[in-house]
């Protein structure tokens, strides 16, 4: 084990430690996501790819989905930016099947809602 890893894996054993004394435990461990942020090159020198946690191994991704953001570990945002046009795309696309039922007064209103 590397020195970086081996300290990353201690400062998790602190916390786990210090989280099972105030009995607190992650909750939903599965849904757990990590990553590195950084510049291209400091990436570049990671070599860590997993967190060997208690009871499971949680391995790095490049983006991980924090309420509802897409975060990337150059923090471009462009993962998040794609994912909310495709969601405002598919709801223009589903008012353009009922625009038809509707005042246009009704229409206004949904565009500027949405």
């Amino acid at each position: 084990m590397q020195d970086h890893e081996f300290s990353v894996q201690l400062d998790v054993d602190d916390i786990n430690d210090e989280l099972c004394l105030q009995v607190v435990k992650f909750s939903n461990i599965s849904k757990t996501q990590i990553i590195w942020l950084g510049t291209r090159q400091q990436l570049d020198k990671v070599a860590v790819q997993a967190l060997r946690l208690p009871n499971v191994t949680v391995l790095f991704s490049t983006v991980v989905n924090d309420l509802g953001v897409q975060l990337d570990s150059l923090l471009t945002m462009a993962d998040h930016i794609a994912a909310l046009s495709r969601s405002c795309f598919s709801h223009l696309r589903r008012l353009r099947s009922v625009k038809q039922s509707l005042t246009p007064d009704a229409t206004k209103t949904l565009v500027r809602v949405r």
